[in-house]
């Protein structure tokens, strides 16, 4: 068995990164800038020394036959997260990516015919038995292990005593419980970064101190490119 650490004196915090969530935030609000991750951990911190940044990502989807493209996306995944590892206190959690197929069926108004929404278009929703009819099916990929990896280290670190705050970039509800547990039961002030537009409320007012993700920070850890000279 492992000899538990001292518990903390003083603050210390350790960052817990759904990367899933920022990629999304940097893709579809920010026009997926170019950005510091070794500014990345200091800026969440605001001043409170960091014990450890943890980043919580999957792999693209790799099929049984990959295309050149396929593998060309993996091997420029698989040299981030490693530029990612060899940064100082960064420790990189990889799940995996599972396929998944779900089936939908046209909405339905009250005489039967198909049912639009106010900008005219076709509305559609889950098939929720192998019973119903289905209009289609949509391929879709689940992360797998990412929820547990981010739930135990949060938990652990908490129980141990090893930090006195921890900073979250997720939206995710699934994390509500551990961080609620991480309060109660540890002692944990919780620091949440989200986006005004794109967050779990449930998890927003769990937070002890919310932070929002807008330009002025995106551009705080922005790298400048220049332009060669034509």
């Amino acid at each position: 068995m492992g000899t538990i650490p001292p518990p903390v004196t003083g603050e210390r915090a350790a960052i817990f990164i759904d990367a899933g969530y920022w990629a999304a935030l940097l893709r579809e609000y920010f026009g997926e800038p170019r950005v510091s991750y070794e500014a990345l951990p200091g800026a969440l911190g605001q001043g409170i020394p960091i014990l450890r940044t943890y980043w919580y990502d999957c792999l693209p989807f790799l099929p049984s036959h990959p295309s050149a493209q396929d593998i060309a996306r993996h091997q420029a995944k698989e040299k981030f997260l490693n530029r990612l590892q060899d940064l100082e206190g960064w420790t990189i959690s990889k799940g995996h990516l599972r396929r998944r197929y779900i089936s939908f069926k046209a909405q339905r108004d009250p005489g039967g015919g198909q049912r639009y929404s106010t900008d005219g278009l076709p509305m559609y929703e889950k098939c929720r038995t192998t019973r119903d009819a289905a209009d289609g099916c949509l391929l879709t990929f689940t992360q797998k292990g990412v929820d547990i990896a981010f739930a135990g280290d949060l938990i652990t670190l908490a129980a141990t005593r090893q930090i006195t705050d921890a900073i979250l970039v997720t939206g995710d509800n699934d994390f509500l419980q551990p961080v609620e547990r991480a309060k109660s039961l540890h002692g944990v002030r919780v620091t949440l970064w989200y986006h005004q537009t794109s967050h779990n409320e449930e998890l927003r007012k769990a937070a002890d101190r919310r932070r929002t993700i807008d330009q002025a920070f995106i551009d705080s850890l922005r790298i400048a490119t220049t332009r060669a000279a034509g």
